[in-house]
């Protein structure tokens, strides 16, 4: 297996060598209290005068571990509850709130958020282009696990293909393979 830095070199190489920039900015969550907070992203891909933004999504094992959340023992209610009010101020406001560190006797502000590298981002983009090797819907959703009568599967299936042929746009058909060599790996 091809270790991460790698793989990150060589995307950078072949966007590149594609003439396409990578650019990526936090996007706050507006709805921070669901279930399962996430951390959303907009990445944009431009070539000369075309340019198309994707939106990607992680999840909150993203966010870096805190020291210490709060003086509680962990798995207890008040430390899931100092996670998860951690978790939604940093997917509101891409900060990661301030904490004191004995170690260096510093105080350390909130810092942004650590944001995907174009090898993360291209590798989730790059696969959902798969879809295009699909003839048909229903081929596809089997192959997902979606049943053929499924309309989650196929509004999944409908924005796989847009972003598919934004892709092959900005890269072409050869360069969109090379690119999904070049990240299989990851």
């Amino acid at each position: 297996m091809t270790n991460p830095e790698t793989i990150e070199r060589t995307t950078v190489c072949l966007l590149d060598e594609a003439g396409v920039s990578f650019s990526v900015a936090f996007v706050p969550n507006r709805t921070p209290e669901t279930p399962y907070p996430l951390i959303h992203w907009c990445a944009t891909l431009t070539r000369g005068k075309a340019s198309h933004t994707f939106a990607y999504i992680q999840g909150i094992g993203h966010l870096p571990a805190p020291l210490k959340p709060c003086d509680c023992p962990p798995r207890s209610a008040t430390f899931v509850d100092a996670m998860k009010r951690r978790a939604v101020a940093a997917i509101s406001t891409g900060m990661v709130g301030s904490r004191w560190m004995e170690a260096l006797s510093t105080w350390h502000g909130p810092k942004p958020l650590v944001p995907p590298t174009a090898s993360d981002v291209l590798y989730c983009l790059v696969s959902d282009a798969s879809v295009l090797d699909y003839p048909t819907f229903e081929e596809w959703a089997s192959d997902c696990g979606y049943g053929p009568d499924s309309r989650d599967g196929e509004r999944i299936y409908r924005a796989c293909i847009v972003n598919a042929l934004k892709l092959r746009a900005l890269f072409g058909d050869s360069m969109l393979e090379k690119m999904r060599e070049c990240l299989q790996d990851l």
